[in-house]
């Protein structure tokens, strides 16, 4: 097993960690940081989520959260719509052999993205989002959610 400076064990189950901001070029491609890269390469999608920003998830894992949820997709209304709604505007990615990835437009407009993006690594995912909304989204309050979160009877 390698080290792991700031980024991924094995790539089947990938490790995001740590937050980057690169510029976009002028086909709205920006750069996957290495380590964040399987040498076969890897199927993201990209959708929206909160907080002005997108989600980069792996599809193996993405598929993963459907198969889960699905279950719910024919008794709930509301599950149907946010499937629905996350469907219709979600995109495939796929990096490039020199780990460039084409991110749509539109989406980026929709979280203020311009020539910046930054890459703030979620564990399991990538939040996508305008470097000048990152430090709100990077910002926790160690006294707050993240212990809420790891206490007896939080959400783990």
């Amino acid at each position: 097993m390698s080290e792991i400076p700031n980024q991924s064990v094995m790539m089947d189950d990938p490790l995001f960690l740590d937050t980057f901001t690169h510029s976009l070029d002028a086909q709205c491609r920006v750069s996957l940081p290495s380590g964040w890269r399987s040498p076969g390469g890897m199927d993201f999608v990209l959708f929206a989520i909160e907080d002005k920003s997108l989600a980069l998830m792996p599809q193996k894992l993405f598929r993963t959260f459907l198969a889960d949820a699905q279950k719910q997709v024919i008794t709930n209304p509301a599950v149907r719509r946010v499937f629905s709604a996350v469907a219709g505007k979600a995109k495939p990615c796929r990096y490039d052999k020199q780990g460039r990835m084409a991110l749509s437009r539109e989406m980026l407009d929709s979280v203020g993205v311009k020539d910046q993006l930054t890459m703030i690594g979620s564990f399991s995912f990538i939040r996508l989002t305008a470097p000048e909304n990152a430090e709100a989204l990077n910002d926790l309050d160690s006294g707050s959610e993240f212990e809420k979160i790891l206490s007896p009877g939080g959400l783990l």
